[in-house]
């Protein structure tokens, strides 16, 4: 089961391996998430600046690696895929890092690691939250 809070606590994304559930606290909201975005086998969720992420190793069925980030103040809005790899990896033991205020330019980075089960490969990937970018990717044994 995984659970982030917002910073003020008036937001929540609540998960199990199944399913995802959007809840605003003050405005008696709730979003089921994993309904919109049909996905499934989650592995992660963070909180970073009026953004919840989530990693996930299913979309529709398919294996693969799928990262989406939901905005906490328009949680039925079309979420943004910041990765939708369709490629067939099994990903486990996986971790969120935020770096925030990054540089001088103020970027928050998201940093991921995640096990590649099929592979047995390690990998590490940054991605600079404001681009949308990949700034690095690292995959070893």
């Amino acid at each position: 089961m995984f659970v982030s809070f917002n910073t003020n606590q008036k937001s929540v994304v609540v998960s199990s391996q199944l399913d995802v559930l959007f809840v605003n606290l003050r405005k008696d909201i709730e979003v089921d998430v994993d309904n919109n975005t049909r996905l499934g086998d989650i592995k992660c969720i963070i909180h970073i600046q009026d953004k919840f992420y989530i990693l996930a190793n299913k979309h529709q069925k398919q294996v693969g690696c799928y990262l989406i980030e939901i905005d906490e103040n328009e949680p039925e809005a079309k979420e943004q895929y910041l990765l939708n790899w369709k490629n067939k990896l099994i990903i486990g033991d996986a971790q969120f890092e935020a770096i925030v205020n990054a540089d001088s330019c103020g970027s928050n980075h998201l940093i991921m690691c995640f096990k590649s089960s099929s592979r047995n490969t390690y990998n590490i990937i940054s991605i600079d939250l404001k681009t949308k970018m990949i700034l690095f990717r690292h995959e070893s044994e």
